[in-house]
């Protein structure tokens, strides 16, 4: 008996896939692909050297997974728990955001009960807190307002598995909280979302004014002959504000030894010392070989600067805009989040997450700018060359 894991090509899925495989856990990949043979090709690059592991063909976004009755039968009797990854990170979107992160754990379900599995093991995220000054473990409903799509559907996903395991004695269930996601310590990402969507919109801006060198610029906009670019882009942050970012390897790590030990009930995979925003923003920009943005405290601060912007700036500022406005809640405050219950699982093994430094951003955003921000993907042999 083994684990059926969704999302197993995904940003945290492929990272997980591995790990089980050297745990010695049974794993059957669930994928999107055009057949069985073409699933488990999809698999093969995520695995250790020589390992196999079965591989089905699915979606989460249909019915049962997109399971046909025969392949179910065939699964019934080999998959004991499901562990679900798979999920849409658009901050924008409604619908797709419902679709994944609602539609696709409710077909998820369906698909443990026609398997007869017990155990659903769910990956969420902690900003399910939406607005909440603080959120612990066993907090779930506070009265807390979400920001966006994302954060709305990923609570209600798992009300869902709340009510799946209620409904019924012997069900066992984890929901696993992390927080925003980013590469490994050696800055490798298979995965391009969030902090990576925030960087790369200011990278591109810069990578505009470069190739405009050459030309006329404002008097406040330059380009240096190392090609480092001064742009007064405004953005909003709050004094003291925390961005709460996680290595996604350390994030791995963390379910698979919650696995080991079976723990039940939910989890927060959160740094107890994120870094501040200005901090954070400081070391981005001089990793992005960019200077000037200006800090604003006050939406009224942002809104005067925007006003006495040179019209440059202002078409560049207004392109950058919907990236800042679906972030800015990230960036003037978080909830402080508990992690009393991953310390107490784990025990002696809890390791709290490495440092969010310096060194540690500019290896994030080298790797990112090598691999093309998402558009190429480059293996790890490619961070040498970032």
């Amino acid at each position: 008996m083994g684990t059926l894991l969704t999302g197993a090509t995904g940003t945290l899925g492929s990272q997980l896939l591995p790990r089980l495989v050297d745990a010695g856990e049974p794993v059957i990949g669930l994928v999107r692909a055009d057949d069985e043979a073409h699933a488990r090709r999809r698999l093969q690059p995520l695995l250790p050297s020589g390992a196999e592991v079965g591989a089905v063909r699915g979606d989460i976004g249909a019915p049962l997974c997109g399971l046909s009755a025969s392949k179910r039968a065939s699964l019934a009797g080999r998959v004991s728990r499901i562990l679900h990854c798979a999920a849409s990170i658009d901050f924008l979107d409604a619908e797709q955001a419902m679709a994944s992160n609602v539609g696709g754990v409710r077909n998820m379900l369906d698909l443990a009960d026609a398997l007869g599995v017990r155990e659903v093991l769910h990956v969420s995220t902690a900003y399910v807190a939406g607005d909440a000054r603080r959120f612990g473990e066993t907090d779930y409903a506070v009265g807390q307002r979400w920001r966006n799509p994302y954060e709305t559907s990923k609570h209600t996903g798992e009300g869902l598995v709340r009510a799946w395991a209620a409904s019924a004695a012997g069900r066992r269930f984890a929901i696993y909280r992390p927080a925003i996601l980013v590469g490994g310590q050696d800055g490798y990402t298979p995965g391009f979302d969030a902090f990576y969507t925030y960087c790369k919109a200011l990278a591109v801006a810069a990578a505009v004014l470069r190739r405009r060198a050459g030309a006329r610029l404002p008097d406040s906009v330059a380009v240096s002959s190392e090609g480092v670019v001064h742009m007064p882009v405004a953005v909003r942050h709050d004094v003291g504000a925390t961005l709460n970012l996680v290595p996604l390897d350390w994030a791995a790590d963390a379910i698979v030894a919650l696995l080991r030990v079976r723990a039940e009930g939910v989890f927060h995979l959160t740094h107890p010392h994120p870094p501040q925003v200005d901090e954070l923003w400081a070391d981005a920009q001089r990793a992005l070989r960019i200077t000037g943005l200006r800090v604003c405290r006050t939406d009224a601060e942002k809104a005067a600067a925007l006003s006495a912007m040179p019209p440059v700036m202002a078409r560049l500022q207004k392109g950058l805009e919907p990236v800042f406005q679906a972030y800015q809640p990230y960036t003037t405050g978080e909830p402080v989040f508990g992690v009393e219950r991953l310390r107490a699982a784990l025990g002696d093994a809890y390791r709290d997450p490495p440092a969010v430094d310096g060194a540690y951003v500019v290896r994030l955003l080298a790797f990112a700018e090598q691999a093309g921000w998402g558009d190429r993907a480059p293996g790890r042999e490619a961070i040498a060359a970032a």
